[in-house]
């Protein structure tokens, strides 16, 4: 366990809670949970919160959880002005956790929060408790879109968990409120990316089984198309980011620079080649001109967005070489395909910028970055 964290009292107390649930058009549920919550909380501390997180429901949950909070204080309702999607409800929830420990699991009814009990001995060497379905009570559809998607977060992250959406987790605070701000996903990825980001920074994990009851009442969403599409286009975005391999990070960086140094490389060839006079009847020499200039970007660019870092002479030098290179390659492509085949300006244009477009990520991969 973190050396950091210090937030057990014994095998069987903590010394505080805060447990919160996302809620969508739950308030048939609500009730019957968050009085399972109270309960709960009461026999494991006596400094304990429950905050209910209504995620812009269209039904009456607030009615229903104002009027809870009015004879139970430790009640709280956060409001989000609109639907904001089951992401930004857990950020919500773990940022507005006032407690040693938060716990969550949904506002649907289908967890038992008293086997949150069967959790607590574990907190004095772990800090991340979460729980597994022993036996799944959802349709076919979403148990095999979960194990799919077991295997993706596996497979892109070595994120090895039993059940990475199971809606039962008991995390230490302190540790969840470091990486939370991190976190760039408000959908379905949002419960990977945070145990990604845990694991990460070494925190220990447990898992346990809990039981799973069938949905009774309220609106499920998570087998919609729309959130299965948005789920995947967040792991990609994850996967290019800071949590994916550096060859991940490093294709992502390179065609945005590679994006703006074509653009700049062609539309100054457009002006040289048709409004420079002595350029207009030289192409060759219109196009050389502006790559030569879009090189330069792309030295400030890589050394502002990729590396990061102040050039060093050796760099400097071994960049103008890729440079000359590379200029050598887009001229002599400009050159063959329009004067020599004579495949005409824009299939000639466009040859030359694939070519040494593939030539610079291959000499910036392994000559300049190694990387």
């Amino acid at each position: 366990m973190n050396s950091e964290i210090k937030a057990h009292k014994s095998s069987n107390k903590l010394d505080s809670l805060s447990i919160f649930f996302p809620a969508y058009n739950e308030a048939e549920n609500l009730p019957t949970t968050i009085q399972n919550a109270l309960d709960s909380a009461s026999q494991i501390t006596e400094d304990f919160e429950i905050l209910v997180i209504n995620d812009g429901s269209s039904d009456n949950t607030n009615e229903v959880v104002t009027r809870i909070s009015e004879k139970h204080p430790q009640v709280h309702l956060i409001n989000h002005p609109q639907n904001m999607g089951y992401g930004a409800a857990l950020i919500t929830g773990f940022k507005n956790a006032t407690k040693a420990w938060t716990f969550f699991t949904d506002g649907d009814g289908q967890f038992d929060v008293r086997e949150l009990a069967n959790f607590i001995e574990f907190t004095q060497d772990y800090d991340v408790i979460i729980g597994y379905r022993e036996k799944r009570n959802d349709p076919f559809v979403r148990i095999l879109n979960a194990k799919g998607w077991n295997l993706l977060n596996r497979l892109c992250f070595g994120l090895q968990v039993k059940d990475i959406d199971c809606a039962f987790k008991l995390i230490n605070t302190d540790a969840v409120q470091k990486i939370i701000n991190s976190t760039t996903s408000f959908g379905a990825m949002i419960s990977a990316e945070i145990l990604i980001r845990l694991k990460r920074q070494g925190y220990a994990f447990k898992e346990l089984p809990v039981k799973h009851f069938p949905r009774t009442a309220g609106s499920p969403t998570g087998a919609k198309p729309s959130v299965i599409l948005r789920a995947f286009r967040e792991m990609a975005r994850v996967y290019r980011g800071d949590l994916g391999p550096n060859w991940a990070q490093g294709v992502n960086t390179f065609v945005l620079i590679g994006i703006l140094n074509t653009i700049t490389d062609i539309v100054l060839y457009l002006i040289l080649s048709r409004f420079v006079t002595g350029l207009i009847f030289h192409l060759t020499w219109s196009k050389g001109l502006s790559f030569s200039i879009s090189l330069v970007q792309s030295f400030v660019l890589n050394q502002v967005i990729r590396l990061e870092q102040q050039a060093t002479f050796i760099h400097a030098i071994r960049f103008m070489l890729l440079g000359i290179a590379s200029l050598s390659i887009n001229t002599s492509a400009m050159y063959i395909v329009y004067n020599t085949l004579g495949w005409g300006e824009f299939v000639a244009v466009v040859s030359a910028t694939t070519v040494t477009f593939i030539w610079n990520y291959l000499a910036t991969k392994y000559l300049l970055t190694k990387n």
